[in-house]
């Protein structure tokens, strides 16, 4: 078995994509065969439970918000996974757990992750896989709950250097408080528009 097919028996990444953590660009002419295959336009890669061939380039929730997409130096690159990656497989890291199939309600839980959920809150008590699969609770908050979740997964798999785990966490306690998050001094975001920018890591 090659080194290639070791890696993507992993995870189903490919070797170029394991060295995006290097900064490794991927070249011309592999973006330009991508986009004549058509699957750039498609959305295809929108609803995939893999990871896409090219990574988004994206930004901080302040760098977002402000519009600014001019970077200094070589941009940081996205290679996140939607919440139906995450809820499709098993090999989560961090050590955070998936349910077994074989017993109920056994993995790792919503607020083992994000400690400052309260005993209160809906998304107490439920396990974070049974959260990135999509529960019904979560559709009246524009299923704020599995995109944070699947941030935060794809935070620690190091695939969204531009946002941190306690960023993360921090979207969560403000707007579980407050209803709304600040990504900059005078900017809040409502459940909605956190939705927004977390699929724009990924899309």
């Amino acid at each position: 078995m090659t080194t290639q097919d070791q890696h993507k028996e992993n995870d189903g990444r490919s070797s170029s994509e394991l060295k995006h953590g290097s900064g490794t660009q991927f070249p011309g002419e592999a973006r330009r065969r991508f986009t004549k295959a058509g699957l750039a336009t498609t959305g295809v890669l929108m609803t995939m439970a893999s990871r896409p061939v090219l990574g988004c380039t994206t930004q901080s929730p302040s760098g977002f918000q402000s519009g600014n997409q001019s970077h200094r130096g070589v941009p940081q690159t996205s290679y996140a996974c939607s919440p139906c990656y995450w809820a499709g497989t098993t090999s989560w890291p961090g050590g955070l757990k998936h349910d077994n199939p074989d017993k109920k309600n056994n993995g790792t839980k919503f607020q083992d992750v994000f400690t400052d959920c309260s005993k209160s809150s809906k998304y107490y008590g439920v396990t974070c896989s049974d959260l990135v699969a999509g529960l019904s609770f979560d559709s009246s908050n524009y299923y704020v709950g599995m995109y944070l979740m699947a941030a935060y997964l794809n935070s620690l798999s190091h695939w969204t250097p531009f946002l941190t785990t306690q960023k993360i966490r921090d979207m969560f306690t403000q707007w579980q408080s407050k209803g709304k998050f600040s990504p900059s001094p005078g900017v809040y975001w409502n459940a909605a528009q956190i939705v927004t920018y977390l699929k724009a890591t990924w899309t």
